[in-house]
């Protein structure tokens, strides 16, 4: 029995590790999205306060959705780049990506209309295949946007499309409408916030928002140990790497030497005492590699200890 539950909790233990493994890679992206966020957005012009706010915001308006906090504050960087206003950026965001979620289709038709959509938006104006993306991502809701600003069509070519591109209605008015019906709705429809939230709510959201729950956990650890200790622990690991085999090659080019070595005492010249001498510098080297590995393991020890 004893062995059988050892057995059972060794899997145990083992999928967890393997689990964690799998979102090691998103974790590492999102920390440092997140760690550069606020940098980045100073370039913007606009202040860390704002920034760290807008963080929240955002961590707050996707929590239970299937979208990751790094991906959304790209969007939010893009839409600032263009509009210079980060809050009006991240509610933006958050409303369109609500409408897009709202719509029900494939997370690959979800990303190019989002993709398609900031295109569209740092342009001022829609061409007819972000349109389309946007109608094969979200038509209902795209339809409720144009009844909710006075038009009787979303579809290519429609009086809404007309006049977004004739200027009469800008990008900012559209998202602006957006923006709207993610808090009020419009007449006998729900708002795009809890649209999003009924069309995501089967098996495949549960998973994506577990998956995204062991990233956020992975990467809050790594936060606590901190980015710079991580990146200049991993700089330091490099470093130790490239000498060992700066050693290595060393090695190398001594053994080829003392076969040369070999083949010319054999053949009748050549001396053994260079060869003595090669082999002397030779075990030095291996005992500095060894060393370096130490160091390396010492490394990697104390970041499992932290």
């Amino acid at each position: 029995i004893g062995t059988a539950v050892g057995h059972i909790l060794g899997n145990v233990v083992s999928n967890a590790f393997q689990a964690i493994n799998a979102h090691m890679d998103d974790a590492i992206k999102r920390l440092d999205t997140l760690n550069n966020y606020t940098r980045v957005m100073s370039n913007l012009g606009i202040a860390a306060q704002d920034s760290e706010k807008s963080l929240k915001v955002l961590d707050n308006g996707i929590t239970g959705l299937p979208t990751r906090l790094d991906d959304a504050a790209s969007a939010v960087q893009r839409f600032t780049a263009t509009n210079g206003n980060i809050a009006a950026s991240t509610d933006m965001f958050l409303a369109l990506n609500n409408a897009i979620l709202a719509g029900g289709a494939s997370t690959e038709t979800q990303t190019t209309a989002l993709e398609q959509m900031m295109q569209a938006y740092s342009k001022s104006k829609p061409d007819a295949m972000e349109w389309r993306a946007l109608l094969t991502a979200m038509p209902a809701q795209l339809k409720q946007i144009a009844t909710s600003m006075g038009y009787t069509s979303s579809a290519m070519g429609g009086d809404l499309y007309n006049a977004i591109q004739s200027g009469k209605v800008s990008m900012n008015n559209l998202m602006f409408a957006i923006m709207k019906l993610n808090k009020e709705g419009v007449a006998g429809f729900d708002n795009f916030a809890t649209q999003a939230k009924n069309a995501t709510g089967g098996v495949g959201t549960r998973i994506a928002n577990l998956k995204t729950a062991i990233t956020r956990g992975i990467t809050q650890i790594m936060d606590v140990i901190g980015q710079s200790n991580i990146a200049s622990f991993f700089s330091g690991l490099s470093k130790a790497i490239s000498t060992a085999f700066n050693y290595v090659a060393a090695f190398v080019k001594i053994i080829k030497e003392a076969v040369a070595w070999i083949g010319a005492l054999f053949g009748g010249s050549g001396s053994t005492s260079g060869l003595v001498k090669e082999t002397g510098s030779a075990a030095t080297n291996v005992d500095n590699i060894s060393s370096g590995v130490s160091d390396t393991t010492s490394g990697l020890n104390d970041a499992t200890k932290a």
